[in-house]
């Protein structure tokens, strides 16, 4: 009940603050809400962030580039537990998500990098993936991410860890960390790229079509041959 009522008083605060920032934060839908209920503790509270997106598509072997910020979009919800002088705990959400249909294929890659605002803690944090087939349907969960550290600040994820078939991904995103009383930063500043690696289904779905007229015409032959 404690972190039902944080929630309820977090929220409206969330979307007052993220007004002023690069990219705002939705309201969480009720997926998100329970995520944060079941990892996030009672004794914090909701500080401004920021997050720079870039989200591209890498067409074939041409290797040119399209922007898909129409496709996918990100939200961040960044909580502190204060300490003495400076210290503390800060508890970060990403939510990346694909808006409109989009196929990960196991070529995708995912960078996440922030400011020195906090000092991520490697092993506390984790990352999983939803996926649904239309925007009607409600998210399910599909499997745990393993993060790459690239080094302190940043991390990244990608092959199996993204492929799916399905038509709409979504990628959530829990880090803990410890905050930098060094730090010169007003706020955490989160940069996420997301490249998408274009493959054309019709390629496959005629590689099919021909090995299953390779398999009936062997299939012909051998019986003609009785």
């Amino acid at each position: 009940m404690k972190k039902q009522l944080l929630l309820l008083l977090l929220v409206p605060m969330l979307f007052w603050t993220a007004a002023n920032l690069t990219v705002e934060a939705a309201e969480p839908d009720e997926y998100l809400k329970k995520y944060l209920e079941d990892n996030l503790p009672a004794d914090i509270r909701l500080i401004e962030s920021e997050i720079i997106t870039n989200f591209k598509q890498v067409k074939g072997s041409s290797a040119e580039e399209t922007d898909i910020s129409d496709k996918m979009n990100a939200d961040i919800y960044t909580f502190v537990c204060d300490g003495n002088n400076g210290t503390g705990k800060c508890y970060t959400v990403l939510d990346i998500y694909t808006a409109e249909k989009l196929y990960l294929s196991k070529n995708d890659e995912l960078y996440v990098g922030v400011n020195d605002y906090i000092r991520p803690l490697s092993e506390e944090s984790r990352g999983e993936l939803l996926f649904k087939n239309s925007k009607a349907d409600n998210w399910s969960y599909g499997r745990d991410i393993d993060l790459l550290w690239v080094d302190l600040q940043d991390f990244s994820a990608y092959s199996e860890q993204l492929g799916n078939h399905h038509n709409f991904s979504r990628i959530i995103v829990s880090i803990k960390s410890d905050l930098n009383p060094e730090t010169s930063c007003e706020k955490p500043i989160y940069t996420i790229r997301f490249t998408h690696y274009e493959t054309s289904r019709m390629l496959l779905y005629f590689a099919i079509v021909a090995i299953a007229i390779i398999l009936v015409t062997a299939m012909w032959i051998k019986r003609q041959h009785r």
